[in-house]
């Protein structure tokens, strides 16, 4: 049970201090809730101007660790939510944690090396643009 309310008012949203700054969308990565992800993926097009929602659902954001939910994902082995997320925004393979380590580095230390494989075959083009908050690239781009 919780000690405090996560909610301050009907609209705002209160994180707690110990989520070690862990939004939903980090924890659905680590948990290897890909259904969630393209969830929230939905919920932030449909509702751009929910600050709540900017700050829940960012492939960027990183947590007190300096990790993006991709690295909770590549560092746990959860393949399918890792793919959900690399697709959503792939600029997320570049961010490393407080230790300089990149998430395909961390897969690999942690064995997930076919993970870092497939996610190195899918880095996109240097040409290819989509909406990052489309969770799939256009018709007719590459294929994830």
């Amino acid at each position: 049970m919780m000690a405090q309310p996560c909610w301050a008012s009907s609209n705002q949203l209160v994180h707690s201090k110990n989520s070690r700054g862990m939004t939903l969308l980090h924890l659905a990565a680590a948990q290897g809730y890909a259904g969630l992800i393209r969830t929230l993926v939905r919920w932030r097009t449909k509702h751009a101007d929910s600050m709540d929602l900017e700050l829940e659902a960012d492939p960027l954001n990183v947590d007190h660790f300096s990790c993006t939910p991709l690295m909770w994902a590549c560092a746990l082995g959860h393949a399918e939510a890792a793919l959900v997320l690399h697709r959503w925004d792939p600029r997320a393979l570049n961010i490393p944690d407080s230790l300089g380590r990149l998430p395909l580095t961390i897969a690999r230390s942690r064995g997930h090396t076919r993970l870092a494989e497939l996610l190195e075959q899918l880095a996109p083009p240097p040409d290819a643009t989509w909406d990052r908050w489309t969770p799939e690239p256009p018709a007719g781009g590459r294929g994830h």
